[in-house]
């Protein structure tokens, strides 16, 4: 074989092995490159939409939240979990409020309302009420002035003399889904160890207040009337403090309009008034009251009165005495004060530290700073009360 024969048959070899390597390595790599490039592509491209749908589910979050807030908006006008006694007792704060007669109610079931998811229920309750013009549109305005879905449905009326008879029917509406908070319109004082009382009667036990059930919904300026302070408060040192517990609704006077600031309270009067501020609950293993010595004076007491004992001595608001008594008549003392504020705050606090606050602030020199066991006047006792809650709430 001659050299350039020989040169020949390399460079043939040379370009058999190029095309080999070309087709079978260098092609097939470049296929399996062409094929990650577009696998990853791919991926980026599924990189993207789940960033997007990531985007936007973070978007309809938001989205969910707000839709959420302004349904529970939407819903807020709509009683919730209300049943008959709640409507009966609202009733009965209408009606009392009023000066018209009523002559007769009647209460519907409740019912669903149809094709509603929402759970919406109606009861209707028809009244036959009688007056003048006015106390009438009084009586009706206030289902008007209620913050809550309550509404006249329908109604007749007719004239005698004088007098308007009216009958309405007056629909209640409740909502009860997912966008709703339960809201209680009424907590009874009697409801555990002792029977609830009747509501149409109110113990004339005090001339301050006169617990029985309390109104717990929002629209205070429909519950409450107007409150234009107290007759024999105005000018007095503590006229601001029984202002502001009035018109919270803690106090409300006798029927003139008095509430005697400078006159003492009873150890009685006092820890019904601290458990309309406070509303303790009753420990567990409770102490009865027939373990006490004067329990002959507590039987005769009002169910409200006895509740307000039962868990005012045994939250530690209230001790008794040496001989085993309670002595609910007894006038409360400003050492026993300061016993109620130790307990109640968890610190240290002497009537002094509420009767120099007094002193810097109004000028009024309590006796309490010089004789600690003499009684406290009914002023002195709401003072503390109000120095009491400002301490708790901050």
């Amino acid at each position: 074989m001659t050299k350039r024969d020989k040169n020949l048959l390399i460079l043939l070899t040379i370009v058999i092995l190029g095309a080999a390597f070309y087709y079978f390595y260098y092609r097939v790599q470049v296929d399996k490159i062409a094929t990650l490039e577009t696998e990853i592509q791919g991926q980026k491209q599924q990189l993207m939409i789940y960033n997007n749908a990531k985007r936007n589910v973070a978007k309809l979050g938001d989205q969910k939240e707000k839709l959420t807030e302004v349904l529970k908006k939407g819903v807020e006008g709509y009683l919730t979990e209300i049943e008959q006694e709640e409507i009966i007792l609202l009733l009965n704060e209408i009606i009392i409020r009023s000066d018209v007669e009523v002559s007769n109610i009647k209460f519907s079931n409740y019912k669903d309302t149809e094709k509603s998811n929402l759970g919406i229920s109606t009861m209707i309750v028809t009244i036959g009420v009688s007056g003048s013009y006015e106390d009438t549109i009084d009586f009706l305005s206030s289902y008007l002035r209620f913050d809550k879905n309550i509404y006249v449905s329908n109604m007749s009326m007719s004239s005698s003399a004088d007098i308007i008879n009216t009958d309405l029917a007056i629909s209640f509406i409740r909502m009860d889904n997912d966008y709703t908070e339960p809201l209680a319109l009424f907590e009874w004082y009697n409801d555990t160890f002792y029977e609830k009382a009747t509501p149409f009667e109110q113990d004339d036990f005090s001339t301050l207040f006169r617990p029985n059930y309390f109104y717990t919904g929002t629209d205070v300026e429909f519950y409450n009337p107007a409150f234009e302070g107290f007759n024999d408060t105005y000018g007095h040192w503590s006229e601001d403090v029984f202002n502001l517990f009035g018109r919270n609704g803690y106090i409300l006077g006798d029927d003139e309009g008095n509430v005697r600031p400078d006159d003492p309270m009873t150890r009685l009067e006092t820890v019904l008034l601290l458990d309309l501020v406070f509303r303790w609950e009753l420990q567990e293993n409770f102490i009865e009251l027939q373990s006490f010595a004067d329990y002959d004076i507590i039987d005769e007491l009002s169910d409200i009165e006895k509740k307000a004992l039962l868990k005012g001595y045994n939250s530690g608001y209230l001790f008794g005495y040496e001989d085993n008594t309670l002595r609910p008549y007894s006038n409360i003392s400003y050492e026993e004060l300061g016993f109620l504020g130790n307990n109640l705050l968890g610190s240290d606090i002497t009537w002094l530290d509420v009767a120099g606050e007094i002193r810097d602030n109004f000028g009024y020199e309590s006796v309490g700073i010089q004789t600690p066991t003499a009684p406290a006047t009914r002023a002195e006792i709401i003072y503390f009360l109000s120095y009491i809650n400002d301490r708790l709430v901050d």
